[in-house]
């Protein structure tokens, strides 16, 4: 509504430059006129446009400022809910906090977790190949993974048993009886001779 009175005051306007008297006198003086009652119009109606826009932007402000409150009060209360359970971290603080709040299975899950980024990031941290020179002097290549799978885990298992004590938990029986890289990755890989 607001448009259509807007348009028919310029229209009413732009008709009224090109607008001439039938007086006999000059018609220089009405066009004059017309062109400046738009010239004036026209700034003032777009001054009036610009307050206009002004406060629904100041108003849309208030909308985000509501917006982010509610936003906020959300996530409040999402971290209230999750307070208690604290996800899987490997920062000493964290874990003795769950242990603490008795978050046992976290603290496991956690200790596990960093057990088997230990074992695979040293076995992926060893040569797995070699270079070395026969009887005649020529160099070959010597894949060093079946030795590197022999090599021995038992320090990662010792370490995971120890912080386990330190919650008065017992490992997984199969981590107990693993000895070797081979047995880590072999855990549930199907071989050939097991029944199906």
């Amino acid at each position: 509504m607001k448009i259509l009175l807007v348009v028919a005051v310029m229209m009413s306007t732009v008709s009224s430059c090109f607008a001439y008297s039938s007086d006999g006198y000059s018609h220089v003086s009405h066009i004059g006129v017309g062109i400046l009652f738009l010239i004036i119009l026209v700034p003032v109606i777009w001054f009036i446009l610009n307050v206009i826009l002004f406060f629904k932007i100041w108003g849309m402000t208030n909308n985000i400022k509501d917006i982010m409150q509610k936003i906020n009060h959300l996530t409040s209360r999402i971290d209230a809910l999750y307070s208690s359970e604290v996800f899987s971290t490997t920062n000493p603080a964290d874990l003795r906090r769950n242990a603490l709040m008795g978050n046992i299975d976290n603290v496991k899950k956690t200790l596990l977790t960093l057990f088997c980024n230990q074992v695979e990031s040293s076995f992926n941290s060893k040569k797995t190949f070699s270079h070395y020179k026969d009887e005649n002097g020529k160099r070959h290549l010597a894949n060093l993974k079946e030795q590197n799978l022999k090599e021995s885990i038992r320090p990662f298992i010792e370490n995971l048993e120890v912080q386990f004590h330190k919650i008065d938990e017992e490992i997984p029986s199969y981590i107990k009886k693993m000895v070797t890289y081979e047995d880590y990755f072999n855990l549930f890989q199907e071989r050939e001779n097991t029944p199906v």
